[in-house]
């Protein structure tokens, strides 16, 4: 044991240059893991991943100690992933009273999982488990989804049976446990339930057999079409979708498209090479072109615009013809799809249709075609010019577009900071948000007397805007003009503004504009401000959006859960902000709906009704992140947006992250709308991006 522990502590003074290799035995994996807990949560998080890959004695006893002994639940999931990475001795009876004492029903799969990975022992606490469950739903579909993942026969055979005689939607549970599982009797099973009465179940089962790319997908997928309706959910649709995509003809693109339409992230990662062919497909690209672009329901024109932007070179020059056509719809949402299919196309076919758009298209059309010039041509000298032009032009929602994108030419128009400048004072605050915008991405030192010297005529959010640009600038932050001016008469003749320093996203990879990114519990907020979840409140037309998807459930602290929490701080903010603020709360799981249509003054009579309706709010479902964000901007009058959610998108017309903040981002080229998120549980790179996107806070709440 001395032996031992001189070991570990020689390593431990050795960790530091070895934290970015990875251990090659037990002991080095150990003496990481001491090293990493004095370096924060996310090395220590990252050492036991590999600690996870030893099966050693003294591994397995310091994480089953440590799952013993922790609280957080994101922790609790990666100790039982690690201590699931092997059969271990010891760790049933620790798994099976972690099963037994939580709630979060994530933490409950992963440690059934887990469970699953200790061979016959495992599998035989688990039976005895779903004896225990009764109607507990959570731990009964963790232990179910534990019994399918488990290679025991007993196992798998009381799954089957569970899914075979259960009654209506009480089968899914057993269902999908079994995905993933390659086994004859699960495939035959798939089968018979993709022809259940239930649309829920037989979609479930059909999404199975599209997995395993069964023999007879297309004929199952053909039949449940005929019987889903449109007004049937998400996950059907998506499921059909996957079926008959792989066999495109003209015959069936009606049945395609109309799924696509209705279903959850018809275009997603998964889908996109099966488009591809299906689009590269005469008969079905023919179709496309000629039926497809003229359907009557609008989400279908858009798909039909998204699929041709997938056309194969040979095809490229007809789809972009019929795209340009699209892109003078009257619906934004096909006009947005059209352009960004054209975007796809390349430059040198989709080019000069985004040109004619952006000349003479209808105004819904220019600012998506002016971006997606910037995006193709970003360096030739008539893509700069229409950008100085439009960032000078009558139009608004074009000119404080223009105005962001300036910064984004290579190099930008000799006059873009001239042109930022006229507009710092424009009588439209989108365009005077624009400008500041400009001016910080801009980085010249000429802006920043411009920009201290607007702060005596705004007020709330803009002026927070001013107050950010300068200090982004500077890297200082004086409330008032008198402290400004003083700085600037000594300082000014000879300051440089530093370059923007690059932060990576959380994988690492690409530089986002820097955000303010930081932990809830953290005192950051002035006595006597209003603020929600820790961030100021600065606007007087803000917008509450609020997760209450079925994971909302989930523990928050001691003794509450995260829907406790969020309503919490809604009522609290809602009784603080002052009077004269205009807002509105919408909440979101699958779809979104808002307390009422558009920002409303709080006075005391309507505070009192949305008290009533925060405390009543109920949790349930996925988390369709596009439809509650959608919905925030179809409010003109929005000009500040917070969003809680404890979760990645998971429902919706776009569940990709990257997707769906680019989209975002579309939509704000014309707003100006600032993001604030709040990650509940852990960070998340998908709020930090929204939030940095846009100016916002990305917020931590654990």
């Amino acid at each position: 044991m001395f032996r031992m522990t001189m070991v570990l502590s020689w390593l431990i003074l050795l960790a530091p240059p070895m934290l970015g290799q990875r251990p090659t035995s037990a002991e080095d994996a150990l003496a990481k893991f001491q090293a990493a807990r004095e370096r924060g949560d996310a090395a220590r998080r990252r050492a036991l991943e590999d600690l996870g890959e030893f099966p050693d004695r003294a591994v397995t006893e310091l994480l089953l100690r440590e799952l013993n002994g922790a609280t957080d639940p994101g922790y609790r999931q990666q100790l039982a992933r690690a201590i699931g990475q092997h059969p271990r001795d010891g760790a049933v009876p620790v798994l099976v009273a972690a099963l037994r004492r939580d709630a979060n029903p994530r933490l409950l799969e992963v440690l059934a999982t887990a469970l699953a990975a200790q061979q016959e022992p495992g599998a035989t606490a688990l039976l005895e488990l779903l004896d225990e469950a009764g109607q507990s739903r959570p731990l009964r579909q963790a232990v179910l989804t534990g019994l399918g993942r488990s290679p025991e026969p007993a196992a798998r055979e009381r799954v089957l049976a569970e899914a075979r005689t259960a009654a209506g939607r009480d089968r899914l549970p057993a269902l999908r446990a079994l995905g993933g599982v390659t086994d004859p009797a699960v495939d035959e099973l798939r089968v018979v339930l993709a022809g259940d009465s239930d649309l829920v179940v037989a979609g479930a089962a059909l999404a199975q057999c599209a997995d395993g790319a069964l023999p007879r997908l297309f004929e199952l997928a053909e039949a449940l079409h005929r019987r889903c309706p449109a007004t049937a959910p998400a996950e059907v649709h998506a499921a059909v979708l996957r079926g008959l995509l792989p066999r495109p003809s003209a015959d069936i693109a009606p049945a395609i498209v109309l799924h696509a339409a209705h279903g959850d992230d018809p275009f997603g990662k998964s889908l996109r090479s099966a488009w591809t062919a299906a689009v590269a497909n005469e008969a079905f690209f023919g179709w496309l072109l000629q039926q497809g672009s003229a359907r009557k329901p609008p989400a279908e024109r858009a798909v039909v615009a998204t699929a041709l932007g997938l056309a194969p070179e040979t095809h490229r020059r007809r789809a972009a013809t019929v795209l340009a056509q699209l892109a003078t719809d009257k619906e934004a949402a096909v006009v947005a799809a059209s352009v960004d299919a054209l975007s796809a196309l390349g430059g040198d076919v989709g080019g000069a249709a985004l040109w004619t758009l952006l000349e003479r298209g209808p105004a819904a059309a220019r600012v998506p075609a002016l971006a997606a010039l910037v995006t193709l041509l970003p360096q030739e000298p008539r893509t700069a010019t229409a950008v100085a032009g439009a960032a000078a032009g009558r139009d608004l929602r074009l000119r404080t577009a223009a105005l962001q994108l300036l910064a984004r030419l290579v190099p930008p128009p000799t006059n873009a900071l001239a042109l930022a400048h006229d507009d710092l004072d424009h009588a439209a605050w989108p365009v005077r948000a624009a400008a500041i915008s400009a001016c910080r991405a801009m980085r010249q030192a000429a802006s920043i007397p411009l920009l201290f010297g607007r702060l005596e005529h705004e007020r709330d959010r803009l002026r927070e805007d001013l107050l950010d640009a300068l200090a982004d600038l500077t890297g200082l932050r004086y409330p008032h003009l008198a402290a400004w001016q003083e700085w600037w008469q000594k300082a000014g003749p000879r300051f440089e503004v530093p370059p923007r320093a690059a932060e990576p996203d959380e994988d690492g990879d690409r530089p986002r504009r820097r955000n303010r990114d930081r932990d809830a519990e953290r005192p950051a907020v002035a006595a006597g401000t209003v603020s929600y979840w820790n961030i100021p409140v600065v606007s007087t037309r803000v917008l509450f959006v609020v997760d209450v998807s079925g994971s909302m459930n989930q523990p928050f602290g001691t003794g509450s859960t995260r829907i406790d929490e969020a309503r919490r701080q809604l009522l609290r903010v809602l009784e603080s902000v002052p009077a004269g603020c205009h807002g509105n709360v919408i909440a979101f799981g699958n779809g979104a709906r808002g307390f009422a249509e558009k920002l409303q003054p709080l006075d005391q009579k309507r505070r009192a009704a949305w008290r009533q309706q925060i405390e009543g709010l109920t949790v349930g479902g996925a988390t369709d992140v596009h439809a509650a964000l959608q919905l925030a901007f179809a409010d003109a009058d929005v000009d500040t947006i917070f969003l809680l959610t404890d979760g990645q998108p998971s429902a919706g017309a776009i569940t990709a992250p990257d997707a769906l903040a680019d989209a975002v981002a579309s939509w704000n080229l014309t707003r100006q709308i600032r993001i604030h998120t709040i990650a509940l549980g852990g960070r998340s790179a998908f709020l930090a991006r929204l939030a940095a996107d846009s100016g916002g806070i990305a917020q931590v709440a654990r």
